[in-house]
């Protein structure tokens, strides 16, 4: 957030940076962007360049999240730059949606890296919202969390995967050095 704090507006992309196939998942976390179209086969070129300059972009390792901003009857999607009056009274609204393996349970609401609001998730499609007074300028980030594992989608790093030479040759190793006692 220190980055947001110092008036910087960096637009921020997720990977995977896996060096080992057999060790991590590739392709987790992934950034997600906005266009007019839900079709992939029908985003074109330019409205990938288009919603990375106006920001409207997200990471997620699973849930997709839509945050818009309500001011006097206005609706701003993400990465919009919103002119307010001092004290006036705006809306966050969070939409979290999410595929049946993905388990989000709760949404923290950060203005200008506070921690403000939590909500709990109870379904995979649930939309939040977040009333507050406009002070001076401040950001808003919506992150949504869940302590369960996406296994077995995405493998968990805690469980090894076993290279069964390894494992012959520490075995074999051990039964050599019993027999050696013997001789």
């Amino acid at each position: 957030f220190n980055l947001l704090n110092q008036g910087l507006r960096v637009i921020a992309v997720g990977n995977s940076d896996r060096h080992h196939l057999y060790k991590q998942e590739v392709g987790n976390p992934r950034t997600f962007f906005y266009t007019k179209n839900d079709n992939p086969d029908e985003v074109t070129d330019l409205e990938v360049v288009k919603a990375f300059r106006s920001r409207r972009v997200f990471l997620s390792t699973g849930p997709i999240v839509e945050t818009f901003i309500k001011n006097e009857d206005q609706l701003q999607p993400m990465g919009s730059t919103v002119s307010l009056t001092k004290n006036s009274t705006i809306t966050v609204r969070i939409r979290v949606q999410s595929a049946s393996w993905v388990e989000p349970e709760m949404v923290n609401v950060f203005v200008n890296g506070e921690n403000k609001k939590v909500f709990y998730l109870s379904k995979k499609d649930e939309e939040f919202f977040y009333e507050m007074q406009s002070v001076h300028d401040f950001w808003i980030v919506a992150e949504v969390l869940g302590s369960k594992s996406l296994f077995p989608v995405v493998p968990p790093d805690e469980i090894p995967i076993i290279l069964w030479d390894s494992v012959t040759r520490s075995l074999g190793g051990r039964l050599v050095k019993k027999l050696d006692k013997y001789k």
